[in-house]
């Protein structure tokens, strides 16, 4: 039985970036409130970060991975945490694509006409 605290207290909101560039993870975590924010290597190697699977995740993916073929974090995050938010970040450099299955928001981004989604 859950207590009357509890159904009162807001989940944390927690973000997991995924990406080797550690530039990109302080501009994202500078967004969340308290540091609740982790950095998590494209090869999986980092898991120190203790997460309540009752938290509210959002996982940030860095676009890069695509192209790195680096899948090992990627999957162990998917594993962990299923119910996360997920948020692919697009580069130019790397054109438009997107995991099979993955959802766009054409408002966001415009030019989008024909997105690639690619099998992972």
């Amino acid at each position: 039985m859950i207590n009357s605290l509890s159904e009162q207290l807001p989940l944390k909101t927690i973000g997991i970036v995924l990406t080797d560039d550690y530039y990109t993870y302080l501009g994202i975590a500078s967004l969340f409130e308290d540091g609740k924010c982790f950095m998590f290597p494209l090869n999986g190697e980092y898991n120190s970060c203790q997460i309540s699977a009752s938290e509210d995740i959002i996982i940030i993916i860095d676009g890069r991975v695509l192209i790195q073929g680096v899948w090992k974090g990627f999957k162990a995050l998917m594993q962990h945490y299923p119910h996360a938010r997920r948020i692919w970040l697009t580069r130019r450099d790397i054109g438009k694509l997107y995991p099979h299955g993955c959802d766009r928001d054409p408002d966001i981004d415009p030019d989008l006409a024909k997105p690639v989604f690619i099998e992972h």
